[in-house]
Order: structure tokens, then C-alpha cells, then sequence
């Protein structure tokens, strides 16, 4: 009888170290996951803002596209938008629509294109923006 109450007593202590053990994994890995989301979700955010301020600037653009002193302080804005906060969030679709955008403002300076060609190329760089956010978006949420 007191090898069965031995025995029990090892069995109990090392099903409860056992679910210890489990029980610290488990919080380790769901610790890890809420950190990656976390970091996700924070730049997903700086994303939606970074895409936002080119939405507004490009927008500014078209509707100012005959103000060359508006144009050239737009022209700053998108230009400092593109060489700092965009090159750490966007994808590179992103960065190839808006090349595109910039070249295709250049010319409509240069009075090579017309302000429906930059028009078309503006709303090519939304629609990318937009396919961004919502890839990223999936990737976030997916988990």
C-alpha cells in the first residue's frame, strides 16, 4: 500500500509539473503573438497616416496643378513624404506608383503630359495605396 501511495503521490507531482511547464509555454507563445500583432498594428497605423498625408498632397496637387507657387510648395511636401516617412512603410508597389506619380507630375510641369494623364496617374497611386492597406490589413487580421 505504500508503494501505491508513493507512486501516486510522484504520478500527481509530476502531472502537475507537467501542467506547470505547459501552462508557462503556452503564456510564452501567446506573449510573442500579442507582440507581433502589437507591432503590426502599429505600423499598420503609421501606414494608414503616411498614405493619407500623400492622398492629401496629391490631392492638393490636382486641385492646385495651375498655381505654380502652390505647385512647387506641394511639390516640397510630396518630395519630403517620399524620401522619409514613406521609405519605411511602403511595399514596393507602392513606391512604383508613385515614381510614376512624381515622373508623371514633371512632365505636366514641363508641359510634356496634360493634367488628365497626371489625373489618371494620380488615382493609379490611390488605388495602390489602397491595395497596400488592405494586403496589409489581411496580414494583420489573418493571425
Amino acid at each position: 500500500m505504500k508503494n501505491v501511495d508513493a507512486i501516486s503521490k510522484i504520478v500527481a507531482a509530476l502531472i502537475a509539473a507537467g501542467g506547470f511547464i505547459w501552462g508557462i509555454i503556452e503564456f510564452q507563445q501567446r506573449q510573442f503573438f500579442n507582440e507581433t500583432h502589437e507591432f503590426r498594428w502599429r505600423l499598420w497605423e503609421e501606414r494608414l497616416k503616411v498614405y493619407t498625408d500623400l492622398q492629401q498632397v496629391s490631392a492638393d496637387i490636382i486641385i492646385f496643378r495651375n498655381d505654380s507657387i502652390a505647385l512647387d510648395s506641394l511639390e516640397e511636401k510630396l518630395d519630403r513624404l517620399y524620401y522619409s516617412a514613406l521609405v519605411v512603410v511602403e511595399d514596393p508597389e507602392v513606391e512604383a506608383k508613385v515614381i510614376e506619380y512624381r515622373e508623371s507630375l514633371n512632365d505636366f510641369r514641363q508641359g510634356i503630359k496634360d493634367s488628365h494623364f497626371l489625373k489618371r496617374k494620380q488615382i493609379d497611386m490611390m488605388k495602390g495605396l489602397s491595395a497596400s492597406l488592405k494586403k496589409r490589413q489581411q496580414l494583420l487580421f489573418d493571425d
